[in-house]
């Protein structure tokens, strides 16, 4: 707990329990920062935007989303490749705009081809995953080198051995997030046991989406804060209710 000594106070802020001696005085602003007038206004908030664009923790948010995101997905995908010997499985993720497919992990497809698939659009015959998303429904290609929906990908499946393709849609709340599919070196028609295995990995993957998107949505949301409160001219500071200080700006530590 914060001790009194001299009119001051012993706080320890920030995860590494740095102590700062606090005046017991209420933190203020000088009188020339705390007067702003509306110009002022719009320049602080047109440097709170800049800052927020340009911060490195909003890239650093982004990429360990990402990076949390890739990560499950490989392993969930090298977890249905074991149950289904001589499967290729790959997962694509639909774009904020909703058209575009953009690879999210693929462990056992050669990455030339997932290059070349992300930022595939979806349409009603664009190979399984763009129908499937599409669709908003299962696609199903039995024989890639005879499928009218792989005409315009059929070369580029041919090269890469590739000859079936069944694809599911990843769905919330009739939403589409992305697709599942599981590729195959021979022309084949899916069993129930497929079907099944398609069904529980579409679930998943939709669970590790969701996962990710709210993490990312924290992360963004805490570095977002950050910058605003670095970039305007006021300290700023968050406090748990014992006192201790969990959060200061560079203001507030100049201060201090």
């Amino acid at each position: 707990m914060p001790r009194e000594q001299s009119g001051q106070q012993d706080i320890t802020a920030g995860s590494e329990g740095a102590a700062f001696h606090v005046p017991s005085r209420p933190l203020t602003t000088p009188a020339s920062e705390s007067r702003q007038e509306p110009d002022d206004v719009a320049i602080i908030a047109s440097a709170i935007s800049r800052a927020a664009r340009m911060s490195p923790e909003l890239a650093d948010a982004e990429h360990a989303s990402q990076a949390m995101l890739r990560d499950s997905l490989d392993t969930l995908i090298r977890l249905i490749e074991r149950v289904s010997p001589g499967m290729r499985g790959s997962v694509l993720l639909l774009d904020e705009d909703g058209v575009t497919l953009h690879h999210g992990a693929a462990p056992r497809l050669p990455r030339s081809y997932c290059d070349a698939i992300d930022g595939a659009s979806i349409g009603p015959a664009a190979g399984s995953c763009g129908t499937a998303a599409y669709r908003r429904e299962r696609v199903i290609v039995r024989d890639i080198a005879t499928d009218p929906l792989w005409d315009d990908y059929r070369d580029l499946a041919s090269t890469y051995g590739l000859a079936a393709c069944w694809s599911t849609p990843i769905m919330d709340r009739g939403n589409v997030l992305g697709t599942f599919a599981m590729y195959y070196t021979e022309p084949r028609a899916p069993t129930e046991a497929d079907i099944s295995l398609t069904d529980t990995a579409a679930m998943l993957a939709g669970n590790a989406i969701k996962r990710a998107r709210a993490e990312r949505a924290l992360r963004v949301s805490e570095a977002r804060f950050r910058s605003m409160a670095e970039a305007i001219p006021v300290q700023v500071w968050t406090a748990r209710p014992d006192g201790h200080l969990d959060y200061i700006t560079q203001k507030v530590a100049d201060y201090l």
